[in-house]
C-alpha cells in the first residue's frame, strides 16, 4: 500500500507591522503563517539592499531588544520555508525616536527699556512642541501660559520698565517624554538715565574756582562733562585745571578770561542704558 500525504500550501497570512518606539523600549515583529516548518528573521540596515540572518531568531515573533536610536530606519523581515517551497514576508521599518530632553535652557536678561530681549531653548527628541509661561513675580511664580508663545523663541520687543523682573520659562512636549519644565529666565528691565537737576551757568573773576554740579536718576548713573570752546563739544579728561570730569560734579581750580564764554554740559547714561541723555549747555562766563 503506497499512502499519499498532502500538506498545506506555503501561505504567509500575517505580515510584520512597522514600529515605532522609544528609545530603550522594545519592539516586536510577528508574522503568521500556513505550511511552514522553520521561520528565520533577517535585517536590512541598508534600506533593503542587503539582508543578514539573526541569529536565533527562528520563532514566530522577533523582539528587538537592544534598543537605539542607532536601529531607527533598519527593516525586517521573515524568511519563512516549509515543504512546498520558500518565501519572504514584507519588510517592516522599525523607527527609535529619542527621548525628549532640553540640552539648553533660557538665560537670564538685563535690557534698557524699550529694547528687545528673546528667550530661546534647546530641545532634543521627535514631535517637540513649546509653550512659553511667564511670572509676574520673578522666578517665584504663578506661572501662566503666553498665548501664541510656541516656538524654540520667544521674544520681547520695545520692553517697558513695567516688565522688570519678569520671568520666563518654557513647557517642552514630545513624542517620549512628559511635559518638560524649562529653567527660569529673569528679566530685568532698567529704566534710562534721566536728568534730575540741571547744572548752573556760572560767572566768576579771573583765576576763581567754579563748580558746575548735576545729577541723574537711578542707579549706577554714569558721567561725562563736556566742554565746547568754540569748534563742538568733545569730552573732559581729568588733568591740569579740571577734575571730577566723570562725576556729578565737574570742578575746575582756575579760571582766566581766556575761557570767557566756554559752554558746558554733562552725558548720563549707566551701564545698561548706554544710550547718554544730555544736560542742558551752560556758559561760564570770566
Amino acid at each position: 500500500a503506497a499512502t499519499l500525504s498532502v500538506v498545506s500550501a506555503l501561505s504567509i497570512t500575517q505580515q510584520p507591522l512597522s514600529q515605532t518606539v522609544c528609545n530603550g523600549t522594545n519592539a516586536s515583529f510577528t508574522i503568521a503563517a500556513v505550511g511552514v516548518s522553520t521561520y528565520q528573521w533577517q535585517v536590512s540596515t541598508d534600506g533593503g539592499t542587503t539582508w543578514s540572518a539573526i541569529t536565533g531568531a527562528t520563532t514566530t515573533t522577533y523582539t528587538v531588544t537592544a534598543r537605539s536610536t542607532s536601529l531607527s530606519g533598519n527593516l525586517y523581515r521573515c524568511v519563512v520555508s516549509g515543504s512546498c517551497g520558500t518565501a519572504n514576508s514584507s519588510s517592516a521599518t522599525l523607527t527609535v525616536n529619542p527621548i525628549t530632553a532640553i540640552t539648553q535652557q533660557p538665560n537670564a536678561q538685563t535690557i534698557c527699556a524699550g529694547s528687545a530681549a528673546s528667550f530661546s531653548v534647546t530641545a532634543t527628541g521627535a514631535s517637540i512642541t513649546y509653550q512659553w509661561q511667564q511670572s509676574l513675580n520673578g522666578c517665584n511664580g504663578p506661572w501662566n501660559n503666553i498665548s501664541g508663545a510656541t516656538s524654540a523663541t520667544y521674544t520681547i520687543t520695545n520692553a517697558p520698565v513695567t516688565l522688570d523682573n519678569t520671568a520666563y520659562r518654557c513647557i517642552v512636549n514630545g513624542t517620549c517624554t512628559a511635559a518638560l519644565t524649562s529653567g527660569c529666565g529673569l528679566l530685568t528691565v532698567v529704566a534710562p538715565t534721566t536728568v534730575t537737576t540741571q547744572p548752573i551757568s556760572q560767572t566768576v573773576c579771573d583765576g576763581a574756582a567754579v563748580t558746575f554740579t548735576t545729577a541723574g536718576s537711578g542707579t549706577g548713573v554714569l558721567y561725562q562733562w563736556q566742554v565746547n570752546t568754540g569748534a563742538g563739544f568733545t569730552n573732559l579728561t581729568n588733568g591740569g585745571i579740571y577734575s571730577g570730569v566723570t562725576t556729578a560734579s565737574l570742578a575746575i581750580s582756575a579760571t582766566n578770561p581766556a575761557m570767557n564764554g566756554y559752554q558746558y554740559r554733562c552725558l548720563l547714561s549707566n551701564a545698561v542704558c548706554t544710550t547718554p541723555v544730555n544736560t542742558n549747555t551752560i556758559t561760564l562766563t570770566v
